[in-house]
């Protein structure tokens, strides 16, 4: 039999009371939870006993129970720690959800915008200023003078003519003859010379293609005048008939020569050409309309007339002009008549023409203004007469404006005048930039006495000054109330 040699072999005796614990034994187990103390504990291995020692027992069951011996005695030397109570929170769900508060964002919020809108309201700042100028009501009866076509500054006046037509459709009587004379405007030009030249009652006007049209009475061109180096013709209207009877004399558009100037050098010079067309002619059967019918009708075709060309004088007068009902005449042709599109019907024309007297506004205030030294004291002050249109023109002596000639007119203005001081605008839009709105009254008594009141607003409102840029500053005229007078 085989000897054992480590049969005899006796393994020390060693306890766990023989292990050396840390010096600071006490703080640990206080302070340090077990977990981590068992974690930081010294790691100590059992030795292992030989299978033949404790024959019976498997290796297994044998390492078990030394680990739960092993742990049975650690834990009575190392007490546990003090186990932490758990925090609880006792919730009432009879509450209503809290919400955090966001009056601090709406806060900031707010005073953004508010910044925000002052710096954009900056940049858009303007005024207006509504200027209430010294105004007076004069009754005035002004006897004044003016040649026609004076020079530009100088006080004048300007005739506007224009024609028309207008027609109605009227019953138709018996069947007759009829020879009737074509008719029309003419205007004729005087660029011969500088004096006035004269043509007598039946001088005659060839067209181009040879008809032959004369004027019924004697006429006066004025001569031609040069402005700015450039000639510039005299010129009157007159009213042309036709030589003889047809609708061939029926003409539009056309230039007239003089035939009894030929071989003369004021053939070229003196010339005309149609301002309306030349109608009426007619040769031939036509059904007429009786003497009392026609004669109604012109009357009513005469008052339509005038209604339409004094609209179309109106829109042709320019607007720094101004145009007075007394100053306006008419002229009308002979009634003619044409075929009707029924048998028993026939056509009523009439044509006519109106010649407006027209003033340059500027230069008759200052005219009536002059006629007002005596009533009006300005103290070098300018003043002007601003509702021109609702006073009243009578023509005096022999004036006439259905005869555009070169002799002056006499009239008399009356009516009540709106007498107006005047200031220079741009002076005091330049004179506001940049000052304060409370500094205007001071401003306007030191240098505008012309002005009686004004009225500012400034864009945005917490702005109290004018801005620097004079395009940012608008100065409007009140208007004046009507019957006041300062």
């Amino acid at each position: 039999m085989k000897k054992n040699i480590v049969q005899d072999v006796v393994f020390p005796k060693r306890s766990i009371r023989d292990v050396a614990l840390p010096s600071r034994r006490k703080e640990i187990t206080s302070a340090v939870p077990l977990q981590s103390v068992e974690q930081s504990r010294p790691q100590f291995t059992e030795p292992v006993e030989p299978r033949s020692i404790q024959r019976g027992v498997p290796i297994e069951k044998k390492r078990v129970q030394d680990e739960e011996e092993h742990d049975s005695v650690f834990h009575r030397r190392i007490p546990p720690a003090t186990p932490r109570t758990p925090y609880t929170f006792d919730y009432n769900t009879d509450l209503p959800p809290h919400k955090e508060s966001r009056l601090g964002l709406w806060i900031s919020l707010v005073l953004f915008i508010i910044a925000l809108g002052f710096g954009v309201s900056a940049l858009f700042v303007s005024a207006q200023v509504t200027v209430s100028p010294k105004t007076q009501i004069l009754p005035i009866n002004v006897p004044l003078t003016a040649q026609k076509d004076r020079p530009s500054g100088e006080f004048g006046y300007q005739v506007v003519s224009i024609s028309a037509s207008t027609e109605k459709v009227v019953a138709a009587g018996a069947v007759q003859k009829v020879e009737k004379k074509a008719t029309g405007t003419i205007i004729i030009y005087n660029a011969a010379s500088e004096t006035p030249q004269r043509l007598i009652a039946n001088t005659r006007f060839e067209s181009a293609d040879g008809k032959i049209f004369r004027i019924a009475s004697a006429i006066s061109i004025p001569g031609r005048k040069t402005e700015n180096g450039k000639i510039m013709p005299g010129s009157v209207e007159a009213t042309i008939t036709a030589d003889q009877s047809g609708e061939s004399y029926n003409l539009g558009p056309s230039d007239f020569t003089i035939p009894g100037l030929k071989g003369d050098a004021r053939y070229t010079t003196i010339y005309a050409r149609s301002k309306a067309p030349s109608t009426g002619g007619f040769s031939g059967i036509m059904k007429m309309v009786g003497t009392a019918l026609e004669q109604t009708t012109k009357k009513e075709l005469e008052t339509a007339l005038k209604a339409k060309l004094k609209n179309d004088i109106m829109s042709q007068i320019p607007v720094n002009f101004v145009f007075f009902d007394g100053a306006l005449s008419y002229q009308f042709e002979s009634i003619s008549q044409k075929e009707g599109t029924e048998d028993d019907q026939a056509i009523l024309l009439l044509m006519g023409t109106a010649h407006a007297v027209i003033f340059d506004k500027a230069l008759l205030s200052k005219a009536v203004i002059d006629g007002l030294k005596d009533s009006v004291t300005t103290a070098g002050q300018n003043i002007a007469v601003t509702n021109l249109e609702n006073l009243s023109l009578i023509l005096t002596g022999t004036s006439q404006v259905s005869q555009i000639a070169t002799t002056p007119i006499t009239f008399t203005l009356t009516g009540d005048a709106q007498i107006e001081w005047l200031y220079d605008e741009s002076q005091l839009k330049n004179d506001l930039l940049g000052i304060k709105k409370a500094d205007i009254s001071s401003l306007l008594q030191a240098k505008y006495p012309s002005i009686e009141s004004a009225q500012v607003k400034i864009l945005p409102l917490w702005k109290h000054s004018f801005p620097l840029d004079p395009n940012k500053v608008t100065i409007i005229k009140a208007i004046p109330v009507k019957g006041a007078s300062n």
